[in-house]
């Protein structure tokens, strides 16, 4: 049976699907490599934001894979949006799946609450590769 759409929304807490704020607290935000405070300033400096991979409901293992990089860092987005950043989905063409731009942090906010860099748990030839 098919959920309809009223239904599934309710099961799912009533998301905008363009609207961080409003996805689930534990949703996972991902940034690829094991860059620290310096790396995220000069990303920053440059593009005004950084590049992360994030969506509701899409485990870790999945967004890991959408990075190229061998390690990764990532936050709960309650963290990220409680400092005041903004995370906006970008869907754009070329884009890694579940890509997202975080702007509002400084770089030592946002590597205080990303974890320690740890592996990729995706073997390199799964992730993705622009096309």
């Amino acid at each position: 049976m098919i959920a309809s759409q009223a239904t599934l929304s309710t099961l799912l807490g009533m998301f905008d699907p363009a609207d961080a704020r409003t996805w689930p607290s534990d949703t996972v935000v991902l940034r690829g490599g094991v860059g620290g405070v310096q790396e995220l300033r000069e990303t920053v400096q440059r593009d005004g934001s950084w590049s992360v991979r994030c969506r509701p409901f899409v485990p870790l293992r999945f967004l890991a894979g959408s990075v190229r990089n061998g390690h990764i860092r990532w936050a709960a987005l309650s963290l990220v949006l409680a400092l005041g950043a903004t995370v906006v989905p970008t869907d754009q063409e070329g884009d890694p799946p579940y890509h997202c731009e975080l702007a509002g942090l400084t770089p030592e906010q946002f590597d205080s609450i990303l974890g320690w860099p740890e592996p990729n748990p995706v073997a390199a030839s799964d992730r993705w590769r622009s096309r």
